[in-house]
């Protein structure tokens, strides 16, 4: 047997009134809170890499 990490990824939605792309991204970064986004409930795996072998 091997010991494997697993990588998961959530995905969410918000939207915000900008100039620009990055001023979306800016203000997204600055002002929206976790509990403003609206968040998939599928965490689907997205990467699985072998550990070292504990000897």
């Amino acid at each position: 047997m091997s010991r494997y990490g697993l990588v998961f990824c959530r995905s969410g939605y918000v939207e915000i009134e900008a100039q620009s792309k990055e001023d979306a991204r800016r203000l997204a970064d600055d002002i929206v809170c976790v509990d403003q986004v609206s968040w998939d409930d599928d965490w689907p795996c997205v990467d699985v890499y072998l550990l070292e072998d504990e000897e």
